[in-house]
């Protein structure tokens, strides 16, 4: 059983929508996937009532603890019960983001282009040194999500240049780009491979996140996947 926490101390970097990329892949695995949904916001909770709403896509169960302890003790008593639990927290520091800190497996951070988005990773920082400084090591995955689509980019370069102040943060060797596929995916509780017709663009970035997710070493994954034909579609 692994559980993943998508924590972010800033908002609008995409958490909620990687939430649900995320379980819809493991539940088309064929595994039994529990989302808990800590973000009082409940993007990703409504959005898996709209997945329920099908006989067509395996099942995710989600539920909803906004405070700590209600959540440490969710997790608990649901931990032996599910294959993988995603824990989606707010864009805030919360009693919810810190006990997602201390069970998770696996924190994945995703952080966006743009000056506040990057001086928050300055306080997550604080919040993930503090957390393993009194749990057992966890990897933690910073990832450039909603990414400019240019190759070039002087802002997703800037971005990524900003995490060498922080060695907490393994940084993901690809990048996630802001795509329309990617949202309206999400809005319906499905991944971006559930959705007819598929983006191979976002399917294709998609796959790279999950194999980390899977376990495969990071820098293995960079050129792991035969690479998209296309320029740079955001739609």
């Amino acid at each position: 059983m692994t559980t993943i926490a998508i924590a972010n101390s800033k908002g609008g970097v995409g958490k909620s929508t990687l939430a649900v990329q995320i379980a819809g892949e493991k539940a088309r695995q064929g595994r039994d996937v529990l989302v808990i949904n800590g973000d009082r916001q409940k993007s990703s909770e409504l959005a898996l009532l709209n997945r329920a709403q099908s006989d067509d896509f395996p099942p995710i169960t989600c539920v909803r603890y906004e405070h700590g302890p209600e959540l440490l003790a969710a997790h608990r008593a649901m931990k032996g019960k599910y294959d993988d639990i995603v824990i989606d927290v707010g864009g805030r520091d919360s009693s919810a983001m810190r006990a997602a800190l201390a069970v998770c497996d696996v924190a994945l951070v995703p952080f966006a282009p743009g000056s506040f988005e990057v001086w928050a990773l300055e306080e997550m920082d604080e919040l993930l040194r503090n957390a393993l400084s009194t749990r057992d090591p966890f990897p933690v995955y910073a990832l450039l999500n909603l990414a400019e689509a240019k190759a070039q980019s002087a802002d997703n370069s800037d971005a990524l240049s900003a995490l060498d102040e922080y060695p907490v943060y393994q940084q993901l060797p690809f990048v996630m780009v802001r795509r329309k596929p990617f949202a309206s995916a999400a809005g319906q509780g499905l991944s971006v491979h559930e959705v007819r017709p598929k983006n191979p663009k976002a399917c294709y970035e998609l796959d790279k996140l999950m194999q980390v997710l899977d376990g495969r070493p990071a820098y293995e994954v960079a050129d792991s996947l035969d690479p998209v034909d296309g320029g740079t579609d955001v739609a």
